[in-house]
């Protein structure tokens, strides 16, 4: 199973409520259902690809950090603090502001440059496995060239649905969470 990243526009107390509720609880998990949400699970590769789409954004003249992280401003929820599989992060209302603005050429530029950046960087660390994303350089080009296009496209239904997420963060004074589970 690989790690399940989603970005949700809800009031953290209540995405809490939800994910604390017994879980053979339907309504809770409906509840869930109904908030808008970015599905960003696509095999990436944390925090390592998210890093990538930081700099991307940065190169497209978005204002990024350095880093995802500093996108992040505290954890309001884990499942087990001493193990956690699943966890909830505020987002900062600097990358809401962001990608309310982003326009829909922006977020093509930034899916296509992002898509060759997974594709061509090594993790940072030599214990990580490449992205999922990853060229394999023993492939031949045109596989290549489908499998960008294919991640392209993933990409950027990604960052259009964190856009929305955003549009209807800043229109429903609600923050932008990020759920991870894994």
């Amino acid at each position: 199973m690989g790690l399940a990243v989603e970005f949700y526009s809800v009031d953290p107390y209540e995405l809490v409520r939800l994910l604390d509720a017994d879980p053979s609880d339907t309504q809770a998990f409906d509840g869930l259902e109904a908030f808008p949400k970015a599905d960003f699970s696509l095999h990436l590769l944390m925090p390592h690809d998210m890093d990538a789409l930081c700099r991307v954004m940065a190169a497209e003249g978005l204002d990024a950090p350095a880093t995802f992280r500093e996108y992040l401003v505290k954890q309001v929820w884990c499942d087990d603090p001493e193990r956690a599989s699943a966890s909830v992060t505020l987002v900062s209302e600097r990358l809401t502001q962001v990608m309310e603005g982003a326009s829909d050429i922006i977020l093509e530029q930034v899916a296509a440059r992002w898509a060759s950046a997974l594709q061509e960087e090594p993790p940072t660390q030599r214990w990580q496995a490449p992205s999922a994303f990853a060229r394999d350089p023993s492939a031949p080009r045109e596989t290549g060239t489908e499998a960008l296009e294919s991640t392209r496209r993933s990409l950027l239904r990604a960052l259009i649905e964190l856009r929305a997420v955003s549009r209807d963060a800043l229109a429903n004074t609600r923050a932008v969470l990020l759920y991870l589970v894994g």
